[in-house]
């Protein structure tokens, strides 16, 4: 519904001018609700000297308190700027993978939509980790259990792959892959 509002000629809506909106009114919201339970809103200057400085050119943005989502915004922006020279004809392509998670879900929403509207692809989850309430100690080490776990995630990655290969391989098969 919203992709289809005409904003503007072309060179205005190279600008983001719905993102922008939309980032206003996060600020104008944050601001009037205050910092309640813990929730903060990061203005959006301090986020991008945050991404300036992690410079994520290519690769993976994570962010364990996404909030709304704007350091993956930030970070899709920069690596727009700085596009030029890479050997593309100037096309920008922001080769970074998006992931992150948000202990509140009406803000993971927040987060979910202004990824959506900038048509960026992204991975978030909501709270799974975050804001999870503490556990007692289970008894086994540390070391144990992150090798134990780090052995379990490499193999469901294995298996991820795999099920992406045999995802894409069906959709070549009806016109629709690479």
């Amino acid at each position: 519904m919203v992709g289809n509002i005409g904003l503007g000629d072309k060179v205005n809506r190279s600008k983001d001018i719905l993102g922008r909106v939309y980032e206003y009114f996060l600020s104008q919201f944050a601001s009037a609700e205050g910092k309640k339970g813990g929730q903060f809103y990061t203005p959006r200057c301090v986020v991008r000297v945050l991404v300036e400085m992690l410079a994520p050119y290519k690769g993976r943005v994570y962010d364990p308190c996404c909030g709304s989502g704007g350091m993956f915004v930030q970070s899709v922006e920069f690596v727009k700027a700085h596009a030029t020279g890479n050997g593309n004809g100037g096309k920008t392509k922001a080769d970074v993978s998006i992931f992150g998670q948000e202990s509140n879900h009406t803000t993971w929403r927040l987060a979910k939509m202004n990824l959506a509207i900038r048509h960026h692809n992204h991975i978030l989850t909501p709270g799974r980790y975050v804001g999870a309430a503490e556990v007692e100690d289970d008894g086994e080490p540390f070391e144990e259990k992150m090798a134990r776990l780090t052995t379990a995630l490499r193999e469901q990655t294995g298996k991820a792959e795999k099920l992406d290969r045999i995802i894409w391989a069906n959709l070549e098969d009806v016109g629709y892959g690479g």
